[in-house]
C-alpha cells in the first residue's frame, strides 16, 4: 500500500435484470489503509420492485448515511 494513502474503499455492487438491468444493492466499506481496521460501512438495497433508483442516487444516499453532512462518521 502506498504510504500516502489513508483509506481503502471496497465497493460491492449487485445488479439484477428484470426487463432492464438495475442496481439491486450496494455495500461500501472504508478501511484504514495500513492497519486494515474497518472505519465505516454501509449497505443500501432497493426497497420494492417499483423503486428503480438511479445508481448515482443510491450511492449518494448511502454515502450520506455513512457520513452525515453534520460531520463525523458512523457505522450503519
Amino acid at each position: 500500500m502506498p504510504t500516502d494513502i489513508d483509506c481503502k474503499v471496497i465497493i460491492h455492487d449487485r445488479w439484477f435484470w428484470d426487463m432492464e438491468t438495475y442496481l439491486l444493492s450496494l455495500d461500501i466499506k472504508f478501511y484504514d489503509a495500513h492497519s486494515g481496521v474497518l472505519l465505516a460501512s454501509g449497505h443500501d438495497r432497493r426497497a420494492a420492485p417499483v423503486l428503480r433508483r438511479d445508481p448515482d442516487f443510491l450511492a449518494s444516499e448511502l454515502i450520506e448515511a455513512i457520513f452525515p453532512a453534520s460531520g463525523g462518521s458512523k457505522n450503519k
